[in-house]
């Protein structure tokens, strides 16, 4: 197998059309372009380049894993009324790539290798559909969104046929109402299933915090590229219990709030097919439970807050495992 290495530059030319339809209710856009790029195998979820550069460069955490891909694409995006679409072909020549480095700034200790993926000519036809409920239910904190992926995917030589599809259902659901924000309940269910042939930078990972850097939908105590498969089912559950308990024991208040208390808990179960990069939970679930702090002001700004998170593994598979993570968070 041959294993490339960024020997030439990469890059890509697009050319997208946009407003192809445009009403008052239906847009809709196209694009073609032409690449030579280093892809990423995994982009969920989508830490920015420059954000995943500077720990990368900082803390010795890079987060993706990553192969050489150069071909054409073509696709749509289009947008009706609470509904939004996108869809793709593509062919494209695949290759692997070898790591080139262990150098960050701070440490030069062993990086995890780019796995190796099967390098050849592909085919791939990729469309997926999103339902969000914020275009008609206005003045209200519930929230509910609906996403549907699904993919087909070939291998020319040798002749190999591979799907995925995977769905993902979100709701912030408002509980108790404290006078001018409500405790709300943040869930999020997503699961996906492949076929047994999915080429590894096709599979699914767990998503998992970026060093220090937290989101919801993410798994604060697992490592990095570890947990993945071709199945997988996850669930995560957030409640913020708003700054009820900061001003219930009597600690001073910045701009007329306190920092909001949030409860945290995750699971995932992951599934491997013979021969895979990745590591499965052995038919256990990966748990973890823990909590949130979220408005703590930074007193520079009064619209920019940080948000502090803290999670400890659970069961036979997560049993030991910690993980925190900061982010931004804003004051309404």
């Amino acid at each position: 197998m041959n294993v490339g290495i960024l020997d030439k530059p990469y890059g890509d030319v697009t050319l997208h059309l946009n407003n192809i339809l445009d009403s008052s209710a239906l847009r809709l856009n196209l694009y073609g372009t032409y690449f030579s790029t280093m892809e990423n195998t995994n982009t969920n979820p989508t830490y920015p380049f420059l954000v995943n550069t500077i720990t990368s460069a900082i803390f010795h955490a890079d987060y993706f894993d990553y192969y050489k891909s150069a071909g054409w694409r073509t696709g749509l995006t289009a947008d009706y009324k609470f509904i939004s679409a996108d869809g793709y072909i593509e062919m494209s020549k695949q290759d692997s790539l070898r790591k080139t480095t262990n150098n960050s700034i701070f440490s030069s200790s062993l990086w995890r290798d780019n796995p190796t993926i099967i390098p050849g000519d592909y085919f791939i036809a990729s469309g997926g559909i999103s339902l969000n409920s914020t275009s008609f239910l206005r003045n209200t904190s519930f929230n509910v969104s609906l996403k549907l992926n699904g993919m087909y995917g070939e291998i020319k030589e040798p002749k190999t046929l591979f799907r995925s599809m995977d769905a993902e259902l979100q709701m912030d659901v408002p509980t108790f109402y404290t006078g001018y924000s409500p405790m709300l309940l943040e869930l999020i269910i997503a699961g996906g299933k492949s076929c047994p042939t999915t080429p590894y930078q096709y599979q699914f990972r767990m998503p998992t915090r970026l060093n220090i850097i937290g989101q919801s939908g993410v798994f604060y105590s697992a490592p990095i590229g570890i947990y993945g498969g071709n199945r997988y089912f996850a669930c995560f559950a957030n409640y913020n219990l708003t700054d009820l308990w900061w001003r219930a024991i009597g600690l001073p208040r910045y701009e007329g709030r306190g920092i909001d208390l949030i409860l945290a808990g995750s699971a995932g179960k992951y599934y491997t097919p013979s021969g895979s990069y990745y590591k499965g939970t052995d038919n256990q679930f990966y748990s973890e439970l823990g909590f949130g702090l979220s408005r703590i002001p930074t007193f520079i700004s009064n619209v920019g807050y940080l948000s502090f998170d803290a999670r400890w593994g659970l069961g036979p598979v997560a049993h030991g495992s910690f993980g925190w993570g900061i982010g931004l968070s804003l004051p309404f």
